[in-house]
């Protein structure tokens, strides 16, 4: 899998599933097998997940604070819309601070919108868990 983990200038791009095949070509003349790339479709998985799976641990316990603040908006916002206030709420239970949670918002592309007088959340459509 090839996955997008870091970018102070826009959001992640998406995770790619990729799959490693063995290739035969001629170097200098001589057969050689080597591996190859082959691409697959997009997926959900970031580069936090990847690495707690290597190390088998939650993810919550990779990646550090913007780590935890990433999968606690996946956790909050993966079934739909929450008002901030929740959001909000939420890092202070998990001892996250809001600059950590808006930095996490803004790598995921989370968007905010005023209804009624509230501020809500919502994962972008192509972050949506599958």
């Amino acid at each position: 899998m090839i996955a997008h983990d870091k970018c102070n200038v826009g959001k992640l791009a998406r995770s790619v599933r990729m799959r490693l095949e063995e290739a035969t070509v001629q170097v200098e003349g001589q057969p050689a097998t080597l591996p190859r790339a082959e691409l697959g479709e997009e997926c959900d998985y970031g580069a936090n997940d990847l690495m707690a799976a290597e190390a088998e641990v939650s993810r919550d316990k990779v990646g550090g604070k913007a780590g935890k603040a990433q999968s606690m908006l996946y956790d909050l916002l993966g079934d739909g819309p929450k008002a901030a206030r929740v959001v909000e709420e939420e890092a202070g239970r998990r001892e996250l601070s809001w600059r950590t949670v808006e930095a996490a918002k803004a790598s995921l592309g989370v968007k905010s919108k005023n209804v009624g007088g509230a501020w809500v959340w919502a994962l972008p459509d192509d972050r949506l868990p599958l």
